[in-house]
C-alpha cells in the first residue's frame, strides 16, 4: 500500500494541482516515500495561539551530498533540500550565491524566498560559495512561508552553513470584522489571494530578539489600521517563537555528531 506521508489526508486541504506536485524522483534515492528511519528528531514544537492542534515538527536527514529537512505544520508538509555548498575558487563573486526553487506552491515567490534566505546567512563571509536550496511543498494547509523558513534555517545549520541567528516567522490574518487569526489555514489564506474585500494577511520574519522586522509580506484588501494591527500581532508571534526555535537549534547542534546519518 502506497505511503501517503507527502499527501494530504484530506484532499480539501491540498491546494496544489497534480501538475505542480513534486515528483518523488526529485528527492535523493535513499529517502523514498516516507521520512527516513534514521533521522534527527527535534521534539520541541511550536503551538501557536489560535491553532492548538497544529504544531511545527522538523526532521533532518543527512545524505552523502545534501541535507534534507522535513517540516510539517498541521497538514502542511514541506521538504527542503540543501545541496552541499560548492566553492568556486576562480569565480569573481564576493558574496555567497543562493539559488532557490519551489514546487507545489505557485503563489510563493522564489525570488522573495531567495532574498530572505540570502539575508539569513552571512553572505559576505561566504565568498565564492554557491548554495542550491530546493523546496517541495507536498501538502498545503496554510502557513507555507513560515514553515519553509523554519525548515530552511535548521537544514542550513545541519549543512554546516552559518546563519546570522535564530530565524522566526509568523503569519496573521485579519477579516472584515477586524478579528485577527494567527497561523490561518488555507481556506482563509485563499480568501486573501482571491482579493476578497476585507481579508488580508501579514507574514513577518525576525532574526534573534531584534525588535526590527527583517522581512515582511502583505497581501489583501484591508484598511491601513487593520494591516498595522496584523503586523503588530505577527511581530509578537514571531518573537514568542524564539525560545522554541532556539531550543530546536541547540538540540540539533548537540546531536549533530552522534546522530549524523551518512547515506551513500
Amino acid at each position: 500500500m502506497a505511503d501517503d506521508i507527502f499527501v494530504a489526508s484530506d484532499a480539501s486541504v491540498n491546494s496544489s494541482s497534480d501538475d505542480e506536485l513534486p515528483r518523488m524522483s526529485e528527492l535523493p534515492d535513499n529517502v523514498g516515500h516516507r521520512f527516513a528511519k534514521k533521522i534527527l528528531d527535534l521534539p520541541d514544537e511550536v503551538a501557536l495561539e489560535e491553532e492548538k492542534d497544529r504544531k511545527l515538527k522538523i526532521k533532518i536527514h543527512r545524505c552523502s551530498d545534501r541535507v534534507c529537512g522535513y517540516g510539517t505544520f498541521g497538514n502542511t508538509r514541506i521538504c527542503c533540500v540543501v545541496l552541499t555548498p560548492v566553492n568556486e575558487a576562480d569565480a569573481e563573486d564576493f558574496e555567497a550565491g543562493v539559488t532557490v526553487s519551489i514546487t507545489g506552491a505557485a503563489y510563493v515567490s522564489k525570488i522573495a524566498m531567495r532574498d530572505i534566505i540570502s539575508y539569513m546567512i552571512p553572505s559576505a563571509k561566504l565568498k565564492r560559495t554557491f548554495i542550491d536550496i530546493r523546496f517541495s511543498v507536498y501538502s498545503d494547509s496554510g502557513c507555507v512561508i513560515p514553515t519553509a523558513l523554519s525548515t530552511a534555517m535548521l537544514t542550513l545549520s545541519a549543512s554546516k552553513i552559518d546563519v546570522k541567528g535564530v530565524v522566526t516567522a509568523a503569519t496573521v490574518l485579519v477579516n472584515p470584522q477586524g478579528e485577527l487569526t494567527v497561523s490561518p489555514g488555507r481556506v482563509l489564506e485563499e480568501k486573501v489571494r482571491d482579493k476578497t474585500p476585507g481579508f488580508g494577511y501579514v507574514t513577518a520574519v525576525k532574526i534573534m530578539r531584534d525588535p526590527h522586522v527583517r522581512w515582511y509580506d502583505t497581501e489583501g484588501l484591508v484598511r491601513r489600521k487593520q494591516f498595522e494591527a496584523a503586523m503588530s500581532k505577527a511581530c509578537e508571534e514571531a518573537t514568542n517563537a524564539y525560545d522554541h526555535m532556539a531550543s530546536m537549534l541547540q538540540h540539533l547542534a548537540a546531536n549533530s555528531s552522534a546522530d549524523e546519518v551518512h547515506c551513500g
